[in-house]
């Protein structure tokens, strides 16, 4: 049930870092978590064996735990990780030049050509 509105949440922010390449990133996102759902218990028989249940237990809780701050410092840090991005800068000169264009009426001799 706690995965349901940290779900929601995760995809869109995916959506709104991603924009023009939103749904890209959400399949990209949802064959990942799929991938993982698939294989990950295939590790939980050889885990339990050798650890032991509440070694096992322990280990799934502390990396859970961990987990809970990759959100804080995404809100933290985020913006200031998209700006040193590549792909990031790229994609937000691509949306200025998208609003560009479609704020720019096309000239005439173009419009009549069109015809």
């Amino acid at each position: 049930m706690a995965g349901i509105p940290f779900g929601i949440g995760f995809m869109n922010y995916i959506t709104d870092a991603y924009r023009l390449y939103a749904a890209s990133a959400n399949a990209a996102s949802s064959c990942s978590r799929s991938f993982f759902a698939t294989f990950l218990p295939l590790a939980s028989y050889p885990m339990l064996s050798h650890l032991g249940i509440a070694g096992a237990c322990s280990l799934l809780g502390g990396l859970s735990a961990l987990m809970t701050i990759v959100p804080f410092v995404l809100i933290w840090k985020g913006e200031a990780m998209r700006a040193r991005s590549p792909f990031c800068n790229a994609l937000k000169s691509d949306d200025d030049d998208l609003k560009v264009s479609h704020m720019t009426p096309i000239p005439v001799e173009r419009q009549q050509s069109m015809v």
